[in-house]
C-alpha cells in the first residue's frame, strides 16, 4: 500500500526507515508454495503474539513472476523500529526459502541491488522493471506512526507503544482482508 506523502509531511531521507522482506517460492512446486504460505501465516501471528514485531504482509501473494521478482513471492513491510527483531526472526524461521531484504527509498534500483541483502540463496532480479528514481519516498501504513511516519526521532518504542501499534496493525490487517475480524 504505497502512497504519496499525505499532508506533505517533511520526510528525513538521510536515514532509511522502512524495508521490504520478499519471500520467494517455486510457484509450480506444491511443497514450496505450502512452506511459503505457512510462513506467511506465522508472520501474521507475530503481530498478535509478540511485542516488538511489526511486520505486515502485502495483501497479494504472487503466484507467478511479478515486477523484478523472477518466481512466486510476497512482500512484507517492516519499519526500522522493529527491523532487528524481524530480521533475526526470518533468519531462524525462513524454512529454506530465499528472502530479499531491501530498504524503501526513492531509489528502487539501488534498493533492490546495491542496498539489498539476502537471507538464503540469492536470486536474479529483473531491475529493468523498476523506476530509477521516484518522486517521493513510498510511504506504507502511515497510520501506524512508524518508519518514515514517525516524526519524533527521539521516540523509543516502549511496551505501551508496541501494544498500541499491535492493535493498529491488527486493524490494518483486518481492513486489508489479511485476517478475519474477531467478534
Amino acid at each position: 500500500m504505497s502512497s504519496p506523502n499525505p499532508n506533505n509531511l517533511k520526510i528525513d531521507e538521510s536515514v532509511i526507515k522502512e524495508f521490504h522482506f520478499h519471500v520467494y517460492f517455486l510457484q509450480a512446486n506444491a511443497k514450496s508454495v505450502e512452506t511459503a504460505l505457512e510462513l506467511r501465516n506465522r508472520i501474521l501471528e507475530l503481530n498478535n503474539t509478540r511485542l516488538g514485531y511489526t511486520v505486515i504482509p502485502l495483501h497479494t501473494v504472487n503466484y507467478e513472476p511479478r515486477g523484478p521478482h523472477p518466481i512466486g513471492s510476497y512482500e512484507n513491510w517492516v519499519p526500522i523500529e522493529t527491523f532487528a527483531n524481524v530480521y533475526q526472526w526470518f533468519i531462524q524461521n525462513r524454512n529454506g526459502l530465499s528472502v530479499l531484504v531491501h530498504p524503501l527509498s526513492r531509489y528502487e534500483i539501488e534498493d533492490h541491488s546495491a542496498r539489498a541483502a539476502w537471507i538464503g540463496e540469492k536470486l536474479p532480479l529483473d531491475l529493468s522493471r523498476l523506476t530509477p528514481v521516484l518522486d517521493h519516498v513510498p510511504l506504507q501504513y502511515p497510520e501506524l506512526g512508524l518508519g518514515y511516519s514517525n516524526h519524533n526521532p527521539h521516540h523509543h518504542c516502549d511496551e505501551h507503544h508496541f501494544k498500541t501499534v499491535n492493535e493498529l496493525v491488527k486493524n490494518t490487517l483486518e481492513k486489508n482482508g489479511l485476517v478475519e475480524k474477531k467478534a
